[in-house]
């Protein structure tokens, strides 16, 4: 009897690595482009699929991690994506660290957020600046129930 129960709880776990491992709940779905001549910005909308919060932890823009160009855009209690150059207050740019991102908001909470006003993040963007080179691929890096994913996701402008 404890072999079986020994064999179903392993079972039971390694179940639920390979359920991490193959999940991947970030998406991208859209982006937006502000090209000045001299300097090109993309923000890439993103969301979270799963069902707990991911925390970012490095991003790769091309396979090469750079910081200065990359950062986490969050707009709060708004139905407006994340963009650059926004007048919208509730929109902000931060360290990719510095905020988790929670699982999707439906569209029919989006509406009580909003009225709660309480500074809820609802959607989420990476922005990417880059002045020389075209983004062909963003590489997060970030934890998914405490556990490390990484996803190359191919972009193209």
């Amino acid at each position: 009897m404890k072999k079986i129960i020994t064999s179903i709880l392993l079972a039971s776990i390694l179940a639920f690595f390979l359920f991490i491992y193959t999940s991947q709940p970030l998406k991208i779905e859209g982006h937006s482009t502000f090209d000045d001549g001299h300097t090109q910005v993309v923000v890439y909308e993103l969301h979270n699929d799963g069902f707990t919060k991911v925390h970012i932890k490095d991003v790769a823009v091309n396979g090469r991690s750079d910081s200065d160009i990359v950062q986490l855009g969050v707009s709060y209690d708004t139905s407006q994506f994340v963009q650059f150059l926004s007048d919208n207050p509730n929109i902000m740019f931060m360290e990719f660290d510095q905020e988790p991102i929670f699982p999707k908001v439906s569209p029919k909470d989006i509406k009580a957020i909003i009225e709660k006003n309480e500074m809820t993040p609802i959607h989420y963007g990476i922005k990417v600046e880059q002045p020389e080179h075209l983004i062909e691929s963003l590489t997060i890096q970030y934890r998914y129930f405490g556990f490390p994913v990484t996803k190359t996701y191919k972009v193209r402008d």
